[in-house]
Order: C-alpha cells, then structure tokens, then sequence
C-alpha cells in the first residue's frame, strides 16, 4: 500500500527544529604571535554533556568543567542539552585557558542572551575560575596586536593582562573582573572600564645590569644586541639568570623597547627567553 504524502515528506524532528549556532572571537598563540579562533557553539536535543572539537589540548577540554561552575556561580543558567563547542581552524592544535571566556560567551550568545554584532566586534580571551572571576593568561600584548591586524574594534580581558595590550595603539582594550561583567557588556546592557597602559618599565623591577654578579658573557651580548637593535635569544636551564638579564636591559630602554619586551614576558617559557629590540640592523644572536 503506497504511503501517504505527508508520512512520505515528514522529516526527521532534529531537522525540524534546526537551530543556528553562535559565533564569536578567541585567540591563542602560534609562536611569538597571536592566531584568531573561531569559536563555535551549537546546541543538540542530546543528553546534557559538552563536546569541544578542533584539536584541543588537556587544558582546553578542561574548560568545559570551569565554564559550567562560572556560568551556575554567575547566576545563568546552562543548557540541559549536548553543547557542542568547535574550534577553528580545526587542523591547529590549541592550548592555554584563556578559551574560557569565549566558550562561555558563545554558549551565553546561542542562548540569546548577548548581542552578536557587539561580540563579532571583539576578541575575548580569558580565564575563569568556579566563581565566575577572570584570570590573567600570557600573550595579552601579541592578542592586542592580532585584533588591530584583524581590524577588529578590540579585545575584553582580565585585570593584569589588559594593561599590557593597552599598550598597542588603536585597540579599545575593555577590563572584564568577572564574567557576568563581561557578559553584560557583550549584551549591551553595560560598559566595561578601559585599560589603561602598563608604566614603562614596570617589569623591569628596578633591575640593573650593574647589579648583575657575572654572567660577563650573557651581559657583553646584552649590551650588543641593544647597541646594534639585534634580537637576542637566551637559552639556559631554568634559574640559570635568563628573565634577571631580560629585566635588566629592559630598565635602560625606551617606551618602544618595553612593547616589545612585555610581549616577550608574558610567553616566555622557563628553557628559552626572546629579548626584542626595534629593528635597526638585520641580525641575531643565540646566546647558549
């Protein structure tokens, strides 16, 4: 007996009730640079549970827990459905917590709770903690650079990371203290206080190469690279004296120097650290 036509017609109900996914901005780092991700939520009449794909690495699938705490201790509600988080380009591996912040945005802006034009504006990098409070993450300074190359209006990031990005001209740099702050002002219901610039040569901490006991040949090769405007790298085991001589030739260096050199800081790894200076004279040094 031939079907009727709408039992033959009738769709599955996932396909009925298709629903859009949301979008917004994260950023993780490639290097010494800043790389934009696409961050992808999407919601499925699944059970409760939360899928991120894209090539995450431990610290990332990690943030599903911290988000969900965040978002409970911040007074939203999360989705009693399969919550699936994808981030692009899926073919990169990415690292670091500072997807926090956009995870929680996007699940936020899928429930329709945020504004997309004002969340398609801005970079958001961050960490949370259970209650709902934003950490600092490393690289603040290279994301800052990211979002003016991308030409995006600016970034939304924890205290102790935006002073440094404030130190890029051209980026609105926004201080987010906790995400229901954050959340507010993606929704367009509040306005985030300013970052404003790190003091140069706060991170030198008052160090001097004169204070230096040896290290004869690290300090002659400082003193080189900074004459001359070559970039230096310093590679030593860990406390071996490699963020002591960085901090010391940064206290007898300009403004300019400092942007490069906070950038350095905030990635610099415990086995190598990269001393930058504005370009002058093509060249390098590796110093073992």
């Amino acid at each position: 007996m031939p079907l009727a036509w709408g039992a033959r017609n009738r769709q599955p109900r996932w396909r009925r009730q298709k629903q859009m996914s949301s979008q917004v901005y994260g950023a993780t780092l490639l290097g010494v640079d800043g790389l934009k991700v696409t961050v992808e939520v999407d919601f499925l009449r699944r059970l409760p549970s939360v899928a991120i794909v894209g090539l995450p690495s431990l610290s990332v699938r990690e943030s599903a827990d911290r988000v969900r705490s965040a978002m409970l201790a911040s007074g939203f509600d999360f989705p009693r459905q399969r919550v699936v988080v994808s981030l692009a380009p899926a073919d990169l591996r990415k690292d670091g917590t500072g997807f926090d912040l956009p995870i929680a945005a996007g699940i936020l802006l899928a429930a329709g709770r945020l504004d997309p034009e004002r969340c398609a504006r801005y970079l958001l990098v961050g960490e949370l903690t259970l209650g709902g409070e934003l950490r600092p993450v490393r690289g603040s300074l290279a994301f800052a650079a990211l979002a003016r190359a991308e030409g995006l209006t600016g970034l939304v990031l924890p205290p102790g990371a935006a002073e440094e990005a404030a130190l890029v001209s051209g980026v609105d740099v926004r201080v987010a203290r906790t995400l229901g702050e954050a959340a507010e002002f993606l929704g367009g219901t509040r306005e985030l206080p300013v970052a404003q610039p790190a003091v140069p040569g706060a991170r030198g901490g008052g160090l001097d190469l004169r204070d230096v006991r040896g290290q004869i040949g690290a300090r002659e090769a400082l003193e080189v690279a900074a004459a001359g405007g070559h970039n230096l790298l310093l590679e030593g085991p860990p406390g071996c004296g490699k963020t002591m001589l960085a901090k010391a030739v940064a206290h007898h260096t300009t403004a300019s120097f400092i942007r490069f050199e906070a950038n350095l800081f905030s990635i610099a790894n415990s086995t190598y650290m990269f001393v930058l200076f504005p370009p002058r004279i093509k060249g390098s040094f590796i110093l073992r």
